[in-house]
């Protein structure tokens, strides 16, 4: 008799680790034909990559791990687009954000390695408005940033 280790197939014949998947919390608040042996099992969200637990055949579920980011965005500003004193650029998203519910990660490239002191100056569901901390370019090359939605 040949016995397989789970460590020694190949990825496209293991199993995952959760018994259904639902597309959203609508989907998986809403599963039918439950049953008590399918207690214990997970499950994974597909909307926001959400592991559960089922407890009970109701359904009840227990949420083991956080959903994922679920979206981001990045971009560029050029010294030509700042203005102002001290200086400033806007941002702006080609797609808004639902909220103000997302993170902001600007970071200065330079040519001699100055450092700037990047602020968020503003936020909206459509664009940052980001601070150099300065009133002078100096060496700047680009201000490269990204953005994450933090989710619920």
């Amino acid at each position: 008799m040949t016995t397989s280790l789970h460590r020694d197939l190949v990825p496209s014949e293991r199993h995952a680790p959760h018994s259904f998947e639902y597309a959203n919390t609508a989907a998986r608040e809403g599963a039918t034909g439950l049953v008590a042996a399918d207690i214990g099992k997970q499950a994974l969200q597909t909307d926001d990559n959400s592991v559960w637990l089922l407890t009970a055949t109701t359904p009840t579920w227990l949420q083991l791990t956080p959903g994922v980011v679920r979206n981001h965005k990045s971009g560029k500003l050029i010294p030509g687009d700042f203005g102002g004193s001290p200086l400033t650029a806007t941002a702006t998203f080609a797609t808004a954000y639902p909220d103000l519910n997302y993170s902001i990660n600007p970071q200065a490239v330079t040519i001699n390695g100055r450092r700037y002191v990047l602020n968020v100056a503003s936020k909206a569901v459509g664009s940052f408005v980001v601070g150099l901390g300065s009133s002078a370019i100096g060496d700047l090359v680009e201000v490269l940033w990204q953005t994450v939605d933090l989710g619920e």
